[in-house]
């Protein structure tokens, strides 16, 4: 199955976190993208375009080349870049 960012106008396959396992954490991923639980697909996740520097535990290293892979932190709530449906609509009718 092919993984994709759910991001609405996000095109990325690569760098995606998992949705949390933690409900609340879950809860608050839903809200800030603005789609349901429901709404999901196997292999369906957010990239790291949407995450600020300060989400990650390892941003310096991997910035830095030491790793390779960017690692979220267990509270970590997408905010970058986010296009809600309504937003998209919105823009796409003016």
């Amino acid at each position: 199955m092919a993984r994709r960012c759910v991001v609405l106008g996000c095109q990325k396959s690569n760098g995606l976190h998992n949705f949390p396992v933690d409900l609340e954490v879950r809860q608050q991923w839903f809200s800030a993208i603005g789609i349901e639980s429901s709404d999901l697909r196997p292999g369906d996740g957010i990239c790291n375009e949407h995450f600020t520097r300060d989400c990650f535990t390892n941003f310096i290293e991997v910035e830095m080349g030491f790793l390779k892979r960017l690692r979220l932190k267990s509270h970590a709530v997408p905010t970058l870049a986010l296009r809600r449906l309504i937003n998209f609509i919105i823009l796409e009718l003016c």
